[in-house]
């Protein structure tokens, strides 16, 4: 069985921001994932921090992001390499600030219930919204509203 490529409506309302060069980009690096997915210059890779989630480099600046769904890649994200950092920063890799320094044992019980609540991070938030696109793209290739890469 042969992988497919497909697009999402998400990953063309994307793509149709992007400055021309950056979709002629697009497009150059695709034929050559369709030819040789192992190609250095496409860095096109799973996340480290979840097993649905894949990553290529379209330039320098720019990133895509599909998920891998019954041998088929849905690709529902484009945008700049920093919109891809910040969307798919992994909260468990990131340090609390608000560990206490003082051993558990000498801290009062209102001090260990507060240091437990803490507010989502950005992290934790850009988290759920990677969840909301891939599950968004599975829903759409499910019910047929996609293209195929060719």
């Amino acid at each position: 069985m042969s992988v497919r490529h497909i697009r999402t409506d998400n990953f063309k309302k994307c793509y149709k921001k992007l400055p021309r060069n950056v979709q002629q980009a697009a497009d150059s690096q695709f034929k050559l994932l369709k030819k040789d997915p192992q190609h250095p210059s496409l860095q096109f890779r799973q996340l480290s921090s979840r097993s649905d989630c894949w990553y290529a480099r379209v330039t320098q600046d720019y990133r895509t992001l599909a998920t891998k769904y019954q041998n088929v890649y849905i690709w529902f994200w484009i945008g700049t390499h920093a919109k891809f950092n910040a969307l798919t920063a992994n909260p468990k890799n990131l340090v609390p600030n608000n560990l206490p320094f003082d051993p558990i044992e000498e801290q009062s019980p209102l001090t260990s219930t507060l240091s437990l609540m803490t507010v989502p991070s950005t992290e934790d938030i850009n988290a759920l919204r990677l969840d909301d696109l891939i599950q968004e793209a599975i829903s759409d290739f499910e019910e047929d509203r996609y293209v195929e890469w060719d």
